[in-house]
């Protein structure tokens, strides 16, 4: 009877090891899927803006909505090496950056303050010409006009040149051993 019992009890102990271990292996797999999938859909968003020299096309748009290396990463300790690991953790990084400049471009503030500023200038033509509309007139079209041909106008130039700089400086992810190992562990079903 004692041995039926510690058959038993071995027999269980093993089939919970294994639905540990497939759901340990499930969970590294759906993680991997996840990321894999940021990854790409922030290098296609990086590529984009890369070709269309970024300038003007910046409205908002993020890299990374939802950072999920931050909550998965350790999942991945003993699958990839420490290189790799560094490697995603640099691009989410810089993404995450590009993704701060992004919100400091299209920030409502700024915008604010840029066109409290274009007012002030547009009010002191007008007390300098009070008596001459005509001036005050030919002046303003001239102020206008050359604000309007400053197309950063009420964009941060900062910002912009620092987006331009980590885009210039970001490394894909998906084309490496990082990303065929991502790839890998993503395509696991057991």
């Amino acid at each position: 009877m004692d041995q039926k019992i510690v058959l038993r009890d071995r027999f269980q102990l093993r089939f919970l090891g294994l639905f540990y271990f497939k759901q340990k292996r499930d969970r590294i797999s759906e993680a991997a899927t996840v990321v894999l999938l940021e990854i790409r859909q922030a290098e296609k968003t990086i590529s984009t803006l890369q070709e269309s020299r970024f300038v003007n096309t910046i409205d908002g748009q993020l890299l990374i909505v939802t950072n999920r290396w931050q909550d998965y990463a350790h999942l991945f300790a003993r699958k990839l090496d420490h290189d790799e690991l560094d490697l995603i953790s640099r691009f989410y990084s810089n993404c995450q950056a590009i993704d701060r400049f992004i919100g400091q471009i299209s920030s409502e503030e700024q915008v604010r303050a840029k066109t409290v500023a274009f007012q002030k200038t547009l009010c002191s033509l007008a007390l300098e010409n009070k008596n001459n509309p005509d001036n005050y007139k030919n002046d303003r079209d001239a102020f206008v006009e050359r604000i309007n041909s400053e197309d950063l106008t009420l964009t941060p130039k900062a910002p912009r040149d620092l987006i331009s700089r980590r885009l210039n400086a970001i490394e894909s992810v998906t084309t490496t051993s990082a990303g065929m190992k991502l790839k890998h562990l993503a395509s696991r079903r057991w």
